[in-house]
Order: C-alpha cells, then sequence, then structure tokens
C-alpha cells in the first residue's frame, strides 16, 4: 500500500491517469490529458505492475479495490487545498410534455401546496425538483453537485453545463421541451484561507459570521472562507497577489530610503527590518 501511495503522489501524470481510469474510456483520458497513446499505456503498465489497475480484458482498465480507497483518500487531500462549489441550482422551464414527466419518472416525494405541487427525485445524481403552479409555467429546477477548482468562474460553468447535459437527457428520455435555464440562486463558494484560519484561532470558534462572509472549519476540509457575493469572493482570491504587491512595494520604499540617506550622509540607530518572508501555499487561489 506504502509503495502504490508513494508512486501516486511522486508522478502527477501517472495520478492523474489513475483517476480518469474508472471514469472515462481510454481515447477520453488521452483526450483530457493531452498525451500520446504510447505513453498512455507506458503510465497503465506501471500502474498494473504496481497493482493499482487491473487489466481484465484488452482495453479495459479499472482500479483494484485497495487502490479505490488510496485514490480517495489522496482526491480528498487534494480538494482540501481547492476552492469548493457549494450550492448553486438552475430552473428550466417547460414548455412541452409535462404529462409524460409526471406519469414516467419514480418520484422520491411529492408536496402539494396551496397553489403548487412539488415532485422530488434525482437525475444522474444531481437533486431535481419538479414545479407545477396552477396557473404559471411549470420547470424543472436542477441543483448542481458541489465540485472542486482553482477558478470560481470555471466552477460555475462547468457546473451549468453539466445541469444542461441532465436537461437534454431528461427531454430525450421523457419527449420534454423546455425553455433556456435561469439561474434561481447565487452561487456559494467555500475558498480556503489563511485569513479564516486566523480569524477562527483568534476567536477561539469554528465558525464566525459578519456581513460579507461567513469563515467557518469543517472537519477534513480546514478553514474557508465562504463569501456572500461573487465580487467579495473574487477579492478573497487576489488578496494573495496583493499582499505580494504591498510586500515589494515596502521593499522599494525602503531600498529608496537607504539610498536617500547614503547621499546625505545620513545614519541612523534604527534601521527598518528586512519585510519577513511567510511561507505561504495559496495554489488554491490560481
Amino acid at each position: 500500500m506504502k509503495s502504490k501511495k508513494s508512486l501516486l503522489e511522486k508522478c502527477t501524470l501517472t495520478y492523474d491517469i489513475a483517476k480518469l481510469v474508472d471514469v472515462d474510456t481510454l481515447t477520453g483520458i488521452r483526450k483530457q490529458l493531452g498525451i500520446s497513446k504510447q505513453r498512455l499505456d507506458y503510465h497503465l503498465n506501471l500502474l498494473e505492475e504496481e497493482g493499482i489497475v487491473e487489466h481484465p480484458h484488452r482495453g479495459d482498465y479499472r482500479l483494484t479495490q485497495s487502490s479505490k480507497k488510496i485514490i480517495g483518500r489522496l482526491i480528498e487531500n487534494e480538494n482540501r487545498e481547492k476552492i469548493r462549489l457549494e450550492a448553486m441550482r438552475y430552473k428550466f422551464p417547460i414548455t412541452k410534455g409535462l404529462d409524460n414527466l409526471i406519469s414516467e419518472v419514480n418520484w422520491s416525494k411529492v408536496n402539494q401546496f396551496n397553489t403548487t405541487k412539488e415532485y422530488h427525485t434525482e437525475f444522474e445524481d444531481h437533486t431535481a425538483r419538479l414545479i407545477v403552479p396552477k396557473k404559471k409555467q411549470p420547470s424543472l429546477e436542477l441543483y448542481c453537485k458541489k465540485s472542486y477548482g482553482y477558478d470560481i468562474d470555471e466552477l460555475m460553468f462547468d457546473a451549468k453545463l453539466k445541469v444542461s447535459l441532465v436537461m437534454e437527457h431528461v427531454s430525450k428520455k421523457y419527449g420534454v421541451e423546455y425553455e433556456a435555464g435561469i439561474q434561481t440562486m447565487k452561487p456559494e463558494f467555500a475558498i480556503p484561507s489563511p485569513l479564516s484560519e486566523a480569524v477562527l484561532s483568534k476567536m477561539g470558534a469554528s465558525q464566525v459570521r459578519t456581513p460579507e462572509a461567513m469563515f467557518n472549519k469543517s472537519k477534513g476540509r480546514g478553514a474557508d472562507i465562504e463569501p456572500h457575493d461573487l465580487q467579495y469572493a473574487h477579492r478573497v482570491i487576489a488578496m494573495p497577489d496583493i499582499l505580494d504587491i504591498i510586500l515589494d512595494e515596502a521593499k522599494q520604499h525602503q531600498r529608496s530610503l537607504e539610498v536617500i540617506q547614503e547621499q546625505l550622509g545620513i545614519t541612523t540607530q534604527y534601521q527598518m527590518p528586512e519585510p519577513r518572508q511567510v511561507e505561504r501555499d495559496f495554489r488554491a487561489y490560481g
């Protein structure tokens, strides 16, 4: 087990291939990673030799049971450093095929309100809610799945693309016609942040709410900032770069001051200390 984990941690490409073996075809893996067939074959053979993947049939590779646990833990550790899309949903107005949808889908729950009836289920692991008002247009609302990445705009785009594909499949399977999706809630993000760690440590709490954001520390995740709007989220992500700019400007001002003092022949007992370099890992901020 130790050698398997060591191989996956040391070779990024081998790890990336291992993550995709159970979820994509060999052609799909090559396209996603931009590698040749020869290079993919080399890494698959390496993974097979280490007992990470098994190869029961030609062209068929899959993770071994023990490797699934290792990959799962590595992905979990990797995701701690990434931005997480917590919640977002889209509503697709239904123009045709409502009766098919109601009668053919196995709804897990149905709620009847005064003027609206709601049907609940899942489509391809996406939570779904069919909303049928008495006098207004019905709609199918799809909830985006939690996802991880380094760019909030990419996360939003990918989440929207996935629910749009789910809606296409629903349309084809049940003969439904629909209009373009409408975003029905502000997206919620959890952004890993040393600032959140500092605030929670200072307050001695696992959660602190402010008008702009919530500072939160969850099990297995670490400290996050959960902003209430996208502009604030972008500022949080840009914060490390802004701090580096301020640090560079402080150094430049200090050097300029030293040059002026030298030209004027001024010596002082106190010299501005060199700004201390802080080791930080801001990969999650892009």
